[in-house]
């Protein structure tokens, strides 16, 4: 079961059960080691300080004046005190792992990003209850993909109209992590014109839009629902934890934080609600966990009940139709490993 644990203020899901929930019966399973955070996320240099500092490795008070992250640091705080009558992590990690620093999940990364693989299915679909391999690609049951550029040059921006829930992952522009191979990020102005033309057709659809830490983007994702017509009546705050419960970057690093956020939109409008989104994510750059169970719960079974989509996906998700030029990225058979191993 993906979502582990559940509070009136939010949810404790595994990223990684859900990708093997998805693949049930293909006897795979995501390789373990993508997921092997065990400390936060530093540079190695750091970790070794870290790893000989003879001072308890408890969070420490910090200055939070002028901290931009303050409000939801208490939510999430508040969320894992909640958690610990019914959930427990792992023990804080010992010496020899601070310093290895999630050698394990960073290799185990860097082996699956320079691996030789072009993506030239363009568009196919699962149409079985069941997940199956077609070529190289492990595609769940009963979705669908488009693998292509989402562009105001050539859509048909009407067929999306038909969606009852609608998750975004823009490919935000970001200053601080270098272009990817096969990853393309697109400014704001134009992420706009693209998704506002769509969104204001999505008559009765729920939208879910992603944005990271930066305040500009977040600002823009809530003005791109409002001007297509939506509210914003829950913001999901993505929290992301090692295996022992910490936050995966240090909080007084000045220009990461260990938090996203989904802004989710409605026609009608109601008062806006936080919840939290707590997991481990896996090694790789903003690779996010499926929102379904999550939304089920906060909309009525929503997305057990419509047709869902989501676009820039880099991944795909039974019954879920998923648009974007990388939507196969992490459906490659080196993602996975015999689920007896």
């Amino acid at each position: 079961m993906s979502v582990l644990a559940e509070t009136p203020r939010g949810f404790f899901i595994s990223h990684e059960d859900a990708i093997n929930e998805a693949v049930r019966g293909l006897a795979i399973k995501a390789d373990p080691d993508f997921f092997a955070v065990k400390t936060p996320f530093r540079m190695d240099l750091e970790a070794a300080a870290k790893a000989n500092d003879k001072t308890p490795r408890g969070r420490r008070k910090r200055n939070v004046s002028g901290d931009p992250f303050l409000e939801e640091k208490k939510i999430v705080s508040s969320f894992l005190e909640e958690l610990k009558d019914g959930f427990s992590f792992k023990s804080l990690p010992e010496s020899e792992v601070i310093r290895e620093n999630n050698r394990s999940a960073r290799e185990a990364v860097i082996k699956f990003e320079t691996r030789s693989s072009t993506f030239e299915i363009k568009r196919g679909r699962n149409e079985s209850s069941e997940a199956i391999m077609e070529k190289d690609f492990v595609l769940p049951a009963n979705c669908e993909y488009i693998q292509d550029n989402l562009s105001s040059s050539h859509q048909d921006f009407k067929k999306f109209s038909s969606f009852d829930v609608i998750v975004v992952d823009p490919p935000w522009t970001n200053k601080h992590i270098k272009r990817r191979k096969g990853y393309e990020m697109t400014q704001n102005e134009d992420l706009e014109n693209t998704l506002v033309a769509i969104l204001s057709r999505c008559e009765n659809s729920l939208v879910a839009i992603w944005a990271p830490p930066s305040k500009r983007h977040r600002e823009a994702a809530r003005s791109w629902l409002r001007k297509s017509g939506f509210h914003v009546t829950v913001r999901l705050i993505w929290a992301k934890v090692t295996q022992s419960g910490e936050f995966v970057v240090d909080l007084d690093k000045s220009h990461k934080a260990p938090f996203e956020f989904v802004f989710v939109g409605e026609r009608q409008k109601s008062d806006e609600r936080d919840f939290v989104v707590c997991s481990v994510p896996s090694g790789f750059h903003s690779h996010k966990p499926p929102l379904n169970r999550v939304l089920n719960a906060l909309f009525d079974n929503r997305c057990e009940k419509g047709r869902c989509l989501e676009l820039y996906g880099r991944y795909l998700a039974a019954g879920w139709t998923t648009l974007g030029n990388q939507c196969l990225k992490f459906q490659h058979k080196s993602f996975f490993i015999p689920s007896d191993r």
